[in-house]
């Protein structure tokens, strides 16, 4: 079954999206790691702050796409 240019997959969707979140926790959370290892015990990153940092990238991502693809006028 051929897959037209205007039709919505939703199983590309899901893996699209899955795909992004496991970039994101291969990215943050190793450098993170990475950064508290130089920092003092004070300036740390907290695991609740990797998180939003996690998620805040995400949005970002999404809003940008989602800008990118508004239609404009004629």
């Amino acid at each position: 079954m051929p897959i037209y240019e205007d039709e919505v997959v939703p199983s590309f969707i899901i893996l699209t999206l899955c795909l992004c979140l496991l970039s994101r926790i291969v990215s943050v959370f190793p450098l993170a790691w990475l950064a508290n290892r130089c920092r003092s015990k004070e300036n740390q990153i907290s695991m609740n702050e990797q998180c939003v940092i996690w998620f805040s990238g995400l949005r970002g991502a999404i809003a940008l796409c989602l800008a990118v693809e508004f239609p404009t006028g004629p």
